[in-house]
């Protein structure tokens, strides 16, 4: 009896699946088939530069299987590129995977029976959670250890808009987001690069706020508590992120 086929972890789905030759109708061009796991080794290997033991791992493969996709992902390119054919990228056996799954698995791994550090992000006016993300004159970064605060500061956002919020917490290191409400942008954004994203939080003290969260005792809904739905709208002196 075959041996059932592992699915390959996948991290990201290219933006453009198509290439081919300029100038050329695709009618007349032969095409060569890259799997999407079969891309994914090629980032990993060709652009993150992993060696194939971390690869291996990042795709929950073994080493040899890894090798074999990567070879064929090789050997299909080079036949596009030596030969003039087009690329087409689709299908494969692969499972797909968040940032915040890798994030999550690599918290699992650190563990070893007890909490690790955790480092909080939470938008504050006046040194309390503010309703709104974009409308926050301050973040209060909170950093835990073993369920206990040790270590809590403030940091201003620039004048530079919105857009700028989500990297002012990705430069401080915060792996968690605890908020009212956030609109779409700022949430994929944080969340593209592994941070987690808490809505509906009722409580406005953020130590208490992040002392409920470590003890499981923290009343959020999960859902945007900002009440202006999908209207746009504006805020003097910042917006709401909608």
């Amino acid at each position: 009896m075959a041996r059932p086929k592992i699915d390959r972890k996948v991290y990201g789905i290219p933006d453009y699946l198509f290439f081919k030759p300029a100038g050329i109708p695709v009618s007349q061009l032969e095409e060569v088939g890259i799997s999407i796991e079969e891309v994914e080794a090629l980032r990993l290997s060709d652009v993150e530069n992993m060696s194939q033991t971390d690869a291996a791992k990042e795709m929950n493969v073994s080493r040899a299987t890894y090798q074999r996709v990567l070879d064929n992902a090789h050997k299909q390119v080079a036949d596009a590129l030596i030969n003039g054919k087009a690329i087409r990228i689709e299908g494969g056996n692969y499972e797909f995977r968040t940032c915040i799954d890798r994030r999550e698995g690599q918290m699992h791994e650190n563990k070893q029976g007890e909490k690790k550090n955790m480092k909080f992000g939470i938008p504050g006016i006046y040194g309390k959670l503010c309703p709104h993300f974009g409308k926050s004159s301050e973040f209060i970064i909170i950093e835990a250890e073993k369920g206990n605060i040790i270590s809590k500061k403030s940091v201003v956002p620039s004048a530079s808009g919105c857009a700028s919020l989500p990297q002012l917490l990705i430069q401080n290191g915060v792996e968690i987001v605890l908020a009212g409400g956030m609109g779409a942008p700022p949430r994929a954004a944080l969340e593209n690069n592994g941070i987690k994203v808490v809505l509906g939080v009722a409580e406005t003290d953020p130590e208490k706020a992040v002392l409920d969260y470590l003890e499981g005792n923290l009343d959020a809904t999960g859902e945007n508590s900002c009440d202006h739905g999908d209207e746009p709208h504006h805020h003097e002196g910042g917006c709401c992120g909608h």
